[in-house]
C-alpha cells in the first residue's frame, strides 16, 4: 500500500475531522482529487499537511539544501515546502497546455522549456516510494478544459508506460503495490 495509508490515524489527529477519511478514500481510488470551497477554508493546508506527514528525511535533505534540522519527526510539521509538495498558482491567461507541460523554443537555440509542473512530476516519478502532492491553486481562474485537457485524459486512462516502453493499465480494483 502507499505510505500515506500508514498514517491515517495521525492525519485524523492533526485535523480532528472525519471528512479527511473521505479524502484518503478518494486518493486511494484515484490519484487526482479536486477540493472545492470558499477561499481560506484550508484546502491547500490539507494537501500540505498530507505532504508533511509522508515526506522522508532523506528526500527533504536531497531537495531542500536549507534544511539543517536535527529532529525531523517534529521539524516536518513546520516545513513550508516539503520536497514532495508543490503549490502552483493557476494564471488567468492559461489557455493551452503549454502553460502546464512546457514548450519547444528556438531562442537562442532549439530546446524545451520545462515548467515547474513537469519538473515536479519528474521528481515524483523518480521517487515512487513516497506520495507526492501537487496543488494547483485557484484552478477556476482559467478554463481547465483548455490548459489541463491532456493531463486529465492521461489520469483518466489509468495507464502508464513502464521502463520497457510497454503501456500498462492500472487496475483500479486492486491495491497499487
Amino acid at each position: 500500500a502507499l505510505p500515506i495509508f500508514d498514517y491515517t490515524d495521525a492525519i485524523l489527529a492533526i485535523f480532528n475531522c472525519f471528512p479527511l477519511k473521505k479524502y484518503l478514500a478518494a486518493i486511494r481510488t484515484k490519484p487526482f482529487l479536486l477540493l472545492a470551497g470558499i477561499s481560506g477554508t484550508g484546502k491547500s493546508r490539507i494537501v500540505r499537511k498530507l505532504a508533511q506527514m509522508t515526506i522522508t528525511e532523506e528526500l527533504q535533505r536531497k531537495y531542500d539544501k536549507e534544511y539543517n534540522g536535527t529532529d525531523f519527526e517534529n521539524d516536518r510539521w513546520n516545513l513550508h515546502t516539503p520536497a514532495n509538495f508543490k503549490l502552483i498558482q493557476v494564471k488567468p491567461n492559461w489557455h493551452n497546455s503549454m502553460d502546464v507541460v512546457g514548450y519547444l523554443t528556438n531562442i537562442p537555440e532549439p530546446h524545451y522549456v520545462f515548467t515547474p509542473f513537469v519538473e515536479f512530476i519528474a521528481r515524483a516519478w523518480q521517487h515512487q516510494d513516497v506520495p507526492f502532492f501537487l496543488c494547483l491553486d485557484e484552478m477556476n481562474l482559467a478554463p481547465v478544459e483548455e490548459y489541463f485537457a491532456e493531463f486529465l485524459s492521461a489520469i483518466e486512462s489509468r495507464a502508464f508506460e513502464n521502463r520497457n516502453g510497454e503501456i500498462v493499465a492500472i487496475d483500479s480494483d486492486k491495491d497499487p503495490t
